[in-house]
């Protein structure tokens, strides 16, 4: 934003982002998905893989805020991944069948298969932390093995994998966003002992490149939320709690969650982008409805606005 000094009147007036942000509609997606990986910002975004219902794609689509269009596929037909980046700098991992170690990389048109991860993973959620160069996977389901949650992380350079801090309890299908060194991690579910019930989780931790410190706790327990913007202006919206799929939409300050227009869509498994940016331009696509898979687009903006402080 912008700062002005009228020094005859003594007035201050800054411009910026203020106030309570909105969803509306954006362009609707070729087709209805759910459980793709997604990266990017709202006039930047990419979304790959996941599942037209019921069959797998490798599909790649980018949103320049006003349209989509079809890029080169994802190295394998793939669902439950997670992903992070930019639209000409992303990185795609993990997914199902079968769960597997397997990443990629995206250089705008092509993606290229990358090195392993140490710990095979789905249902990461559609988003990890940070970007291409430098990401934190977090938690994510193990499946075939048992306890299907793990609280194992990862980190990405570029090239290879290297363990992170694990996360206080093992989780997947966690919203989450910001930076490798100041990252936030949000609701999820977690099975941590075979033959217990799945806890979702409505927890917050936030991780400062080494270690996961607790945070303020969601409004409500939720899964298979997105995720949007750092550690001091985070979003949370959509998602799955014990019953039904919601359309709830929350920011996050650093401390506590407040409660924002909902989305004009309820549903679980979204694509979400804005990851490493303000919660000012945020976007969910796609998702699991009731029943069946939606291709609305949604966008969240919070308007500028200006205001005048005078001094006395």
């Amino acid at each position: 934003g912008q700062v002005w000094y009228n020094s005859t009147t003594g007035n201050l007036r800054v411009e910026g982002i203020l106030g309570t942000g909105t969803w509306a509609s954006g362009a609707n997606m070729p087709e209805g998905n759910y459980g793709a990986g997604s990266c990017g910002a709202q006039t930047a975004f990419l979304y790959f893989g996941g599942a037209p219902y019921p069959a797998s794609t490798n599909a790649t689509r980018e949103y320049d805020g006003t349209n989509w269009t079809t890029t080169g596929n994802f190295t394998s037909s793939r669902k439950y991944l997670g992903g992070c980046g930019t639209q000409t700098a992303a990185l795609g991992a993990g997914g199902f069948p079968s769960t597997t170690t397997a990443s990629a990389e995206y250089d705008g048109s092509t993606w290229t298969a990358g090195n392993s991860m140490s710990q095979q993973r789905m249902n990461t959620g559609s988003t990890f932390v940070g970007i291409q160069t430098a990401a934190l996977l977090t938690g994510g389901d193990q499946l075939p093995s048992t306890p299907r949650s793990i609280s194992a992380c990862e980190e990405y350079d570029g090239t290879n994998y290297s363990s992170g801090g694990a996360y206080p309890v093992a989780i997947q299908n966690i919203a989450q966003g910001g930076t490798q060194t100041a990252g936030w991690a949000a609701g999820g579910m977690s099975d941590s002992n075979p033959g217990t019930p799945n806890a979702i989780q409505s927890a917050t931790n936030e991780y400062n490149g080494t270690a996961w410190t607790a945070g303020g706790a969601l409004p409500a327990a939720t899964y298979r939320a997105g995720g949007a913007g750092t550690q001091t202006a985070a979003l949370f919206f959509s998602g799955l709690t014990a019953t039904s799929p919601v359309a709830t939409s929350f920011e996050y300050d650093g401390s506590s969650w407040t409660a924002t227009p909902s989305m004009a869509t309820a549903r679980q498994s979204i694509g979400a982008g804005g990851v490493s940016s303000s919660t000012s331009a945020a976007i969910g696509a796609g998702g699991y409805v009731t029943p069946g898979v939606t291709n609305a687009t949604e966008e969240y903006t919070v308007a500028a606005t200006t205001r005048t402080f005078t001094t006395s």
